[in-house]
């Protein structure tokens, strides 16, 4: 999944849904490492637990309202200028 985002096309704020995606639950994941260790004295592999829940930080919901450029700028300089150049 992803994070709705913005792009600019053309000279236009374009929207880009979030996307739902999977991440490991720690907590679960931890809690059946746990259990698992006290059902036996050793373990040969771990399981990880998925969710879907809570993988977006930036909801649709943030950006929506930000539709506009409100301002632009640009500078202009010599590429040959190594100072302003070099970085």
């Amino acid at each position: 999944g992803h994070d709705a985002y913005l792009t600019l096309e053309n000279g236009q704020v374009v929207f880009h849904p979030a996307k739902e995606g999977k991440r490991i639950d720690i907590d679960a994941t931890l809690k059946k490492l746990k259990d698992d260790l006290q059902a036996s004295d050793s373990i040969n592999s771990l399981s990880m637990v998925f969710t879907t829940q809570n993988t977006v930080k930036v909801s649709d919901a943030d950006l929506k309202p930000l539709n506009t450029v409100l301002a632009s700028y640009t500078t202009e300089y010599d590429p040959s200028n190594e100072s302003r150049t070099h970085n």
